[in-house]
């Protein structure tokens, strides 16, 4: 019950930052999700105002959605690398268990990976807990 449009040109993809609804429509806590599927050696720029609408956004290099407007990404079979990041948006853990946490406006974000293993996952954000773990665990 809600109109989102969006443009695309021969090289660029712009997606409106709003959406709108009959006002007869009251349902709160209405949201827009996006996923673009991007084909491997694609190269994109994520400009500023796609800051606040970049949401656990897949990346090699552990780099944080928030950073990861004003940067140039390259789609991989590993994932997003990022072609002009500095070390101050890259996080590189160096030993095997990987354990990152990011607390901000948007709530909580906790990811554990053990060496060889699936991440687990906690978010904690305004809608409430998620917890997304590996088998036989808590």
């Amino acid at each position: 019950m809600i109109s989102h449009t969006y443009a695309l040109s021969e090289d660029e993809l712009r997606i409106d930052g709003f959406f709108l609804a009959d006002l007869n429509n009251r349902f709160s806590e209405q949201r827009v999700y996006v996923d673009l599927y991007l084909p491997e050696g694609q190269t994109v720029y994520l400009d500023n105002s796609t800051r606040t609408f970049l949401y656990d956004v897949d990346n090699v290099q552990n780099i944080y959605d928030n950073d990861m407007a004003k940067h140039y990404f390259q789609m991989t079979d590993d994932g997003f690398v990022c072609l002009d990041c500095g070390d101050d948006v890259i996080h590189v853990e160096s030993d095997a268990d990987s354990f990152n946490m990011k607390i901000d406006d948007n709530g909580v974000h906790i990811e554990i990976q053990e060496d060889g293993s699936e991440k687990s996952e906690v978010k904690i954000d305004a809608s409430g807990v998620v917890v997304k773990s590996v088998k036989d665990s808590v």
